[in-house]
């Protein structure tokens, strides 16, 4: 039964002239919506790229502690599926990156857990975020998932039976607040910068000019007159010799059009970083120096302060409606985006070497290189014990 109510859901129209608009109109004019948001600014484009395929490219599992250290669980279906196929039609990597790129705009995404007759999680289908709404039982007020399928019917599923991926926000935390409404306002300013920078483009940077001409010009002759002006002095043609006849007079009109276009563009681009955790850097905004000489603490400022905080929302979702077992989690391996150049891990698995905490050969493995023979002891440094010696002699705290 499961099944075929994913089937009729799965199959809903993704008609974009059906979806509604998310966020009400802007102070700067225009608003901004699931259609225009990724295709009018690069810098918003490049972020939600970016953490979105970061967060799908780490590798991760189900894993519990044992023996000081994290193990990956046996058993069960749950790894595979969650590094194999979640849906019928996402591989993992993709499945990933839609749900955080769907969930940064909208502050929400839905999945669908399908189940087998045994109880164990077979499927977590993606719901179009225009095909469901949360709703309130009356009069116990608890929450429940109305979701509309392609034939117009309307469907309820409980909070048990959904994965609900969601950013902060609202009154009860039950609903996450995307793109679309955290930045309102700060992005419609980036939109309206960039038409008006295209629309000065598209001018050709030809000059805003006015003729005079001594005689009386009927409508029909001005308008020829300024028609055969701009095609011959517009776009590849601006900045030409511009030839003035029968004492006809050129003078070309200045426009104040206010503070520099590109220096507001850069502060929007900053309220893009803001908004989304990414630094600068990885948005190619190197206009400061520091920005360039940083660029190692920009990525660790980046997984910290951005990246984890998906990795943890995920991560608690998933434990909360699919793992059974209290004691096991979601462990995700940051190593390839926290491991800095190649000069720096050379110098850090040195220094383990060197100091017994990992042998050459371990070393050697974490740069991604082949092992060695006889490269599988631990050096001890001199005059520190070795683990079979005797530490009697320790002072007791």
């Amino acid at each position: 039964m499961l099944r075929g109510l994913w089937n009729r859901i799965a199959k809903r129209s993704f008609n974009q002239n059906s979806r509604v608009l998310i966020a009400p109109p802007a102070a700067a004019g225009e608003t901004v919506t699931q259609n225009n948001i990724e295709y009018t600014m690069p810098a918003v484009t490049r972020a939600i790229q970016l953490v979105s395929t970061d967060v799908a490219r780490l590798p991760w599992r189900v894993a519990y502690h044992g023996d000081g250290k994290e193990v990956t669980a046996k058993g069960g279906t749950l790894n595979t599926l969650l590094n194999s196929k979640p849906s019928a039609w996402l591989h993992s990597y993709a499945w990933r990156r839609h749900i955080v790129r769907e969930t940064m705009i909208f502050g929400n995404c839905l999945c669908h857990i399908v189940r087998n007759g045994r109880g164990d999680t077979i499927a977590l289908e993606p719901i179009d975020p225009n095909a469901w709404t949360l709703q309130y039982e009356q009069p116990t007020q608890e929450p429940y998932y109305e979701v509309t399928d392609r034939e117009g019917n309307r469907l309820h599923l409980e909070p048990h039976e959904v994965l609900h991926f969601r950013t902060p926000g609202g009154a009860d935390g039950l609903m996450g607040n995307g793109l679309l409404t955290t930045g309102r306002e700060a992005l419609s300013l980036y939109m309206v910068q960039s038409q008006t920078n295209a629309a000065i483009c598209g001018q050709g940077v030809a000059p805003r000019c006015v003729i005079k001409h001594p005689g009386r010009l009927s409508p029909e002759l001005g308008e020829q007159i300024k028609t055969k002006f701009e095609e011959a002095f517009r776009r590849r043609n601006a900045g030409g010799t511009v030839l003035a006849m029968d004492g006809m007079d050129i003078q070309q009109l200045r426009v104040d059009i206010g503070t520099d276009i590109l220096e507001l563009m850069k502060f929007s681009v900053q309220d893009v970083a803001r908004l989304t955790g990414v630094p600068l850097a990885l948005l190619f905004d190197m206009s400061e120096s520091s920005l360039r000489a940083n660029m190692q603490e920009q990525n660790r400022s980046y997984l910290d302060g951005c990246l984890v905080q998906w990795m943890s929302m995920i991560g608690a979702e998933i434990k909360a409606k699919l793992i059974r077992e209290t004691e096991k989690f979601i462990a995700w391996d940051t190593r390839e985006l926290s491991r800095g150049t190649f000069a720096d891990q050379v110098a850090a698995v040195s220094a383990a070497s060197m100091n017994g905490i990992m042998s050459r050969n371990e070393a050697r493995e974490y740069l991604g290189l082949n092992s060695v023979l006889g490269l599988d002891e631990v050096l001890v440094m001199p005059g520190a014990k070795t683990v079979t010696e005797d530490f009697s002699d320790a002072p007791e705290y």
